[in-house]
């Protein structure tokens, strides 16, 4: 499991060796291992829906979630389950406020990333001190696109787009990087993990390298939130 702080928030990761989340026993297994009690878990719709506080609801359908260190806390634990697409948690000191955010490329062409950092930190003057860590997922080095994409035709992306033999290799990662920079994250708050679970076959699950190569490949990871401040 890999393990990651922003401030006062942990984040925890899932690696293969820890099982396949997807499954419910892996997951009460994964979760008494490392002393969670409690959890809440983010149901993911692949959209744009941007949760601007946590609710008592054991579960959320939508694709990023806001929380304070205080209600993380009563949570336990926030999480989701991914498979290639990027996991993403905000941090923002001077208002002790916090994201995790789902950016699979869907959600992140619709610019999820962007909506939530400007529920986070309305004020662009405010975010020199605004902290994120981007996790492992696909890398430009497997996910491959097409030439006709509309993604990769959006001029707003075209810095995170590499052609190999004619093809484009889209790496949502450079992306999602640069749109925050541009709008004053800095760059050295910046932590990305940088492994792509597709090439890594033997540390992580990938739903392209399984739809690709091999069915015992499928499965998920966790990516969560907690702390104890």
């Amino acid at each position: 499991m890999i393990r990651s702080f922003l401030g006062p928030i942990e984040i925890f990761f899932s690696e293969k060796r820890d099982g396949d989340m997807g499954e419910m026993t892996v997951r009460e297994s994964f979760f008494s291992k490392n002393g969670i009690t409690a959890q809440k878990q983010l149901i993911l719709e692949h959209g744009v829906r941007v949760l601007s506080s946590v609710t008592r609801a054991e579960t959320w359908n939508a694709d990023a979630v806001l929380f304070s260190s205080e209600s993380l806390l009563e949570c336990g634990m926030i999480w989701m389950t991914v498979a290639d697409c990027v996991p993403v948690v905000m941090w923002n000191p001077s208002s002790n406020m916090g994201a995790l955010v789902h950016a699979g490329w869907k959600s992140a062409w619709k610019k999820i990333h962007l909506k939530t950092l400007e529920q986070l930190c309305p004020d662009p003057n405010d975010r020199a001190d605004l902290q994120v860590w981007i996790g492992p997922s696909i890398q430009d080095c497997c996910h491959k696109r097409t030439a006709n994409d509309r993604m990769i035709q959006d001029p707003a992306w075209k810095y995170a787009v590499r052609y190999e033999k004619g093809m484009p290799f889209l790496s949502l990662q450079n992306g999602i990087t640069k749109a925050l920079v541009e709008r004053k994250v800095r760059s050295e708050n910046i932590q990305s993990h940088g492994s792509c679970t597709c090439h890594l076959d033997s540390r992580f699950f990938s739903h392209r390298r399984f739809s690709t190569v091999d069915q015992d490949l499928r499965g998920r990871m966790i990516c969560g939130v907690r702390t104890d401040a």
